[in-house]
């Protein structure tokens, strides 16, 4: 069975939204006025991402290969009930997000441990692997399957939902139901087990997903390439530096997480 990466749809007025915040607010102060709590809110994180990449260097670069685009698994199991997970695998090999940090932790992660998402498991930003996904993406599926083992094994994975496949409503809907309902029972049913169980997206879960989208535009924009989804960011502990790597794969896992005893 092959899983081919989600090819993203680009947006009309792409980032828009992070970029009217940062107007909003410069012209707002050089005018004297007050900034609401949201406002303040919405520009901490735009500063953060803002400034995200400015470390950062060619390790995007090298992270987002051809290559690294490509992977594909082939005779995998089709995904399965994440009720359906093995009990502390050991771990037989290190991955790249092992290991000890010291120094101050990227704003590039920092931003994105503000958007909205499921967190699963305590990990500190250093220590988290941030997922950007949409709910109706077969590579994004089995990538959540394929990190059930992981995650009982003390990992942290944050999902992070952006629409990129088309279809609004519909993405919004899904979306809706992972981030108003219970979030991890809404992550298990609708990535895990496909259910299309639709709810109506709030106010605020639109605000989020298009927040999440912004940072997502901004990541592929500073690479120069297309979109994909899943994607996916953490800090190498064996550079020091953040990193932005294709993540549709049990390989591309691996390298991230390490290996776990089968």
């Amino acid at each position: 069975m092959s899983h081919v990466i989600g090819a993203y749809k680009p947006r009309a007025f792409a980032m828009s939204g992070l970029r009217n915040v940062f107007v909003f607010v410069v012209g707002f102060a050089l005018a004297g006025g007050a900034i609401a709590q949201e406002e303040v809110e919405q520009q901490s994180l735009g500063d953060a991402i803002g400034g995200l990449f400015k470390a950062i260097g060619g390790a995007l670069n090298e992270a987002l290969t051809p290559q690294g685009q490509q992977q594909e698994q082939t005779q995998q199991p089709a995904p399965q009930s994440t009720q359906q997970v093995a009990q502390k695998p050991q771990q037989v090999k290190k991955g790249a997000i092992d290991g000890k940090f010291t120094g101050k932790v990227p704003e590039f992660l920092v931003a994105a441990e503000q958007l909205a998402g499921v967190k699963e498991g305590r990990g500190k930003v250093e220590d988290t692997l941030y997922i950007i996904f949409d709910p109706r993406c077969s590579a994004c599926r089995y990538i959540y399957t394929e990190t059930r083992a992981h995650v009982a094994n003390g990992r942290t994975v944050k999902w992070i939902p952006i629409i990129a496949l088309g279809d609004t409503a519909k993405g919004e809907s899904l979306s809706a139901t992972i981030l108003q309902r219970n979030p991890h029972e809404g992550l298990r049913r609708v990535l895990g087990n496909k259910e299309q169980i639709m709810t109506n997206p709030s106010r605020e879960t639109r605000k989020s997903l298009e927040l999440n989208h912004d940072f997502f535009d901004i990541a592929f924009e500073k690479v120069g390439q297309g979109g994909f989804v899943p994607v996916a960011f953490f800090l190498d502990r064996r550079t020091g530096n953040p990193r932005m790597t294709a993540i549709s794969s049990r390989g591309a896992l691996g390298e991230v997480f390490g290996t776990l005893a089968q």
